[in-house]
């Protein structure tokens, strides 16, 4: 039996013993106008012992809380290196040169011990994505796809095998020196070449006007000559 019910019980049993000594001792009529009075205190003090029995029971126990099992801790991310790694590019035999810092952690409920080296899943996994986007990419793009490898491998991604997430930081994307002196050679033969065909055609254009225009006719001659 809780607070509660003993109250309604002593509250009516004060109700009724009231009754029952004003029926005996022959009360006079006032007294019993003061009963609608007592019976409303009674009535008050009821709903209060409620209340409080109810906010009572709505408190959490410490006990309880302090008992409930803790989240489990997230595991933090662990670095490894990537260092002058070549990745293939559009053009045989001139591969791009890659260089990360490799951030990873296990996933889900994955354990280290699990597997041998789940640093070198993380490099794999960060290497597989710098690949599907160089393999198809001229080397003279190089700064441009630094750029947006950094923006691409910031993000966190499952590696293949479902074991870690990996992301990697302060990306590199060079070429071999000889590659880039090579490219740099190429890209002057091809300007020079660009330049040459355009005076040979600046040229073909000046005689045709001349063969076919201004030397048609003597007239046409003199008044070019003249002009």
């Amino acid at each position: 039996m809780n607070t509660q019910h003993i109250t309604r019980l002593l509250s009516a049993g004060l109700v009724f013993a009231a009754l029952a000594m004003g029926a005996a001792l022959g009360w006079p009529l006032w007294l019993w106008f003061l009963l609608p009075a007592l019976i409303a205190a009674v009535l008050l003090i009821d709903m209060r012992v409620s209340r409080a029995e109810n906010a009572r029971l709505t408190v959490p126990d410490p006990d309880l809380v302090e008992s409930a099992p803790a989240p489990p801790a997230e595991v933090p991310y662990q670095e490894t290196s990537i260092v002058v790694v070549p990745v293939q590019s559009a053009v045989e035999d001139c591969p791009f040169l890659f260089s990360a810092s490799v951030w990873w952690r296990p996933a889900g409920r994955f354990a280290l011990s699990s597997h041998g080296n789940p640093a070198a899943l993380a490099a794999t996994s960060v290497l597989q994505r710098v690949q599907s986007m160089t393999l198809a990419e001229d080397p003279g793009r190089c700064t441009f796809l630094e750029r947006s490898l950094e923006g691409l491998l910031g993000t966190p991604a499952l590696d293949d095998s479902g074991l870690v997430v990996a992301y990697a930081t302060d990306v590199r994307l060079v070429l071999r020196p000889r590659d880039q002196q090579h490219l740099e050679e190429l890209d002057g033969l091809r300007k020079a070449a660009g330049s040459w065909e355009s005076r040979r055609q600046h040229e073909r254009n000046l005689r045709e006007y001349l063969g076919e225009d201004v030397l048609r006719s003597p007239g046409n001659a003199v008044v070019w000559w003249m002009a």
